[in-house]
């Protein structure tokens, strides 16, 4: 299993649930970003993510849903403020 982070800005949600939609991945968390500082002290954060619109998306899928989406997500970030992380996941504990 892989975590998939995903750091936009609310306005882009819609697009990025059709790609969760794509790639079968039914369930995701969203939560506002409210504050942060990044390594040069926030510089590195796109301006959407320094004020109130950032959000951070993440989901627990398997490695292949993971990876299909990985490919998607690119192209999304290319045409779209943000970034991404994808995580192995040891352990589940629900």
């Amino acid at each position: 299993m892989r975590k998939i982070e995903i750091l936009v800005d609310r306005d882009d949600l819609n697009e990025l649930y059709d790609l969760f939609d794509l790639h079968g991945i039914i369930g995701y968390s969203v939560v506002d970003i409210t504050e942060g500082r990044g390594a040069k002290r926030g510089s590195t954060l796109p301006q959407p993510f320094a004020g109130q619109h950032g959000v951070l998306v993440f989901s627990v899928c398997d490695v292949a849903q993971a990876d299909a989406l990985l490919g998607s997500l690119r192209a999304f970030l290319a045409a779209h403020k943000g970034f991404a992380f994808a995580t192995p996941v040891d352990a589940v504990i629900v």
